[in-house]
């Protein structure tokens, strides 16, 4: 899965750079999550595992995994938004979706 972007072969240097400063917020912001948020949201957009996996992985069910993604996610962006301004309360990802560079 490719997660902002950081995966790209054919980026160029300012990318790159761009990449690593978007990684280290991200990395921040994860770190601030209770650890089930962390565990669900690694598993299921970092090792891009379905989410009959994430539940299988952690022993709980289909649904505490879409919950805890749905809070995860929403904590992620306000954590996010406090650690860079960049991440400001203007920005709109779908809550479906993992925070991206195309849709920070």
């Amino acid at each position: 899965m490719l997660l902002c972007g950081l995966d790209r072969a054919d980026a160029a240097p300012g990318d790159e750079l761009a990449a690593v400063d978007l990684r280290d917020v991200l990395v921040r912001a994860l770190l601030t999550l209770p650890p089930r948020q962390r565990a669900v949201l690694v598993l299921r957009y970092f090792d891009d595992l379905p989410e009959a996996e994430v539940a299988e992985a952690l022993g709980c069910s289909l649904g505490t995994v879409k919950s805890q993604a749905s809070r995860a996610l929403a904590r992620l962006r306000e954590n996010a938004a406090h650690l860079d301004p960049r991440w400001g309360s203007g920005t709109a990802v779908d809550s479906d979706s993992p925070v991206t560079e195309g849709n920070r």
